[in-house]
């Protein structure tokens, strides 16, 4: 950007501008040698050579005059300097008139150039200042604020640079378990100081050509490109890296990684689809539990890929795939017969049977989870009906329910009258809810719809209880008649006191609360004896029964009657 001063001709163009201001300056120091030496003189009258010269050069100041015949120098002098100098000369006591002339020719370029220059070092400056801002907000735009590191579309688009100039690459999508519940239960600043820690995690263990990003809520990306060291070693670093930026919160039992990796082994692969697999990989961790690793292979892409399960589980759905299992719920002391849950099985076109774990995520996709639901109640209702042909007592039968189907007050009544012809009065039906679908009941219409199918005589079960850190607070607000113990409790009461001691306070609070509970996932005499005796009245679990399909289900109701198990 180039700024001009307006001049009245006096001031010549030049596309130099420190040679033009260097010739003139030359000429004042050629008055002030001509004063000088003519002082020393005592010249009373006239001038020397040198004023007459430069006398002659202050008539030539005229519109159109040019400065051609000056020494051809640059000098750098401060502006200070030359204002003192100019000041000096004009008041010099023997200066001749022509030598004013000349000087007072001189003054008006002179103070033109300097403020040219003046303006020219704010402009630069200016422009320096605003490059550096917007540097700043370019940075702010592309880095997340709290982490430093590339936030997610900045990272796609060098992801996908680096990848045109390299053919073999890993991708790893990390995220952290229990983030939400971090959240809710530690306060936001404490999900900040976990993220940091997988944050500096990732940077630490990034080597020469890798790339890192947030690319989601609790998600990071780690792009490793000529990689010398194996990805399950640096996989083992950042584990390692991260548990110990945790290890001062205190919470050790929180916010383990789950981490999807994906191979790129040559060009053909599409950074999209390359992306797709990370994405693929981490979902299967997911299903898997906590603080796992796995690795994309193709057998992934039909459960995880998100599009591709949308399309083949709705296929699954059509075809009758999914199909309802039963497993009963007993009496501790008795043995008797409570009622059971009902559990939803991918039968696959081969006789394997999947369980929920291989497609989890359709419990939480709102467009197939109702009509998950629906098959399996449709499955349900045809076993009701065989059943009861065949005079079984039922008992309270538990049905898991989404947080799709409690946002629709039609499906869930829907569900109701269709059991209610089936011979399942409401009274006789339990939902079964998660603590997720508390926590995303922002507006309570979900708790409103519950309550309202309790009025009814429709029972309520808060499955997994003591693994949501707010199902204390839930209590109190929602309309809850049962609570099921997790099975990760039961699994370790053998072994930790701690656990033993937790049970038998969430026993207690249940009874003092007037709710039934059942405890899950009882696989052992020694768990069932236990659990009898801290006052646990029912329970579930492989001591008694596998969940079994509608046939076997009767088979067994039948043995319990004769006094037989069947495992």
């Amino acid at each position: 950007m180039r700024d001009t001063v307006a001049s009245p001709g006096a001031f010549p163009t030049r596309p130099d501008l420190a040679s033009t201001i260097g010739r003139e300056l030359t000429a004042v120091l050629a008055a002030a040698t001509a004063v000088t030496q003519a002082n020393a003189a005592s010249l009373t009258q006239g001038a020397g050579p040198e004023m007459a010269e430069l006398a002659r050069f202050g008539e030539a100041q005229t519109p159109g005059a040019t400065t051609d015949r000056l020494p051809e120098q640059s000098l750098s002098l401060d502006a200070e300097f030359i204002s003192d100098l100019t000041l000096n000369l004009f008041n010099a006591p023997r200066i001749s008139a022509a030598g004013a002339m000349a000087l007072r020719a001189l003054s008006l370029p002179i103070a033109q150039a300097l403020t040219f220059e003046r303006r020219q070092r704010e402009l630069t400056r200016r422009e320096t200042a605003l490059s550096q801002q917007r540097a700043v907000v370019e940075h702010a735009a592309q880095c997340c604020g709290l982490t430093g590191v590339l936030m997610a579309t900045p990272f796609h688009k060098e992801a996908q640079c680096r990848l045109a100039k390299a053919d073999r690459a890993t991708l790893l999508h990390i995220d952290i378990d229990d983030f939400r519940t971090i959240n809710d239960r530690l306060g936001p600043r404490t999900g900040d100081d976990y993220l940091l820690a997988l944050a500096d995690a990732v940077k630490s263990v990034a080597g020469t050509g890798a790339l890192s990003g947030r690319i989601g809520d609790d998600r990071f990306a780690l792009l490793l490109i000529d990689q010398t060291r194996g990805t399950d070693a640096i996989i083992a670093l950042l584990r390692e890296a991260y548990e110990d930026g945790i290890h001062p919160l205190g919470f050790p039992e929180l916010g383990r990684l789950r981490i999807g990796v994906a191979t790129r082994r040559d060009r053909t692969l599409s950074y999209e689809d390359f992306k797709t697999q990370a994405d693929v990989a981490l979902a299967a961790a997911k299903a898997m539990g906590r603080n796992q690793t796995v690795h994309h292979e193709p057998s992934l892409d039909r459960l995880y890929d998100h599009r591709a399960f949308q399309t083949s589980f709705t296929d699954a759905l059509q075809k009758g795939e999914i199909i309802p299992f039963f497993q009963p719920i007993l009496d501790l002391d008795t043995g008797v017969p409570y009622g059971l849950e009902v559990l939803a099985r991918w039968k696959m076109p081969d006789g394997e049977i999947k369980s929920p774990a291989a497609f989890a995520g359709a419990f939480s996709d709102r467009s197939i989870a109702p009509m998950l639901t629906r098959r399996i109640v449709d499955g349900l209702a045809r076993a009701l009906e065989e059943w009861h042909v065949q005079g079984a007592t039922i008992g309270q039968v538990c049905l898991n329910v989404t947080a799709a189907d409690v946002g629709e007050p039609d499906q869930l009544l829907d569900i109701t009258h269709q059991l209610a012809a089936a011979g399942l009065p409401s009274t006789s039906l339990t939902l079964e809810i998660t603590e997720n679908i508390v926590l995303e009941d922002r507006k309570g219409q979900m708790r409103r719809v519950l309550q309202t199918l309790r009025d009814q005589g429709v029972r309520v079960a808060l499955d997994d209880f003591g693994t949501g850190y707010g199902s204390l607070a839930h209590l109190s607000s929602w309309p809850v008649d049962i609570l099921k113990i997790d099975r990760q409790f039961v699994e370790r009461l053998a072994r930790s006191p701690r656990d033993r001691e937790i049970v038998r306070a969430l026993i207690s609070l249940g009874a003092n609360l007037g709710l039934d509970v059942v405890a899950e996932g009882i696989e052992t005499d020694w768990q069932r004896r236990f659990l009898s005796e801290a006052g646990a009245a029912l329970g579930q679990g492989y001591l008694f029964a596998k969940p079994l399909p509608a046939s076997a289900y009767f088979e067994f109701i039948a043995g319990q009657t004769k006094g037989q198990h069947v495992s």
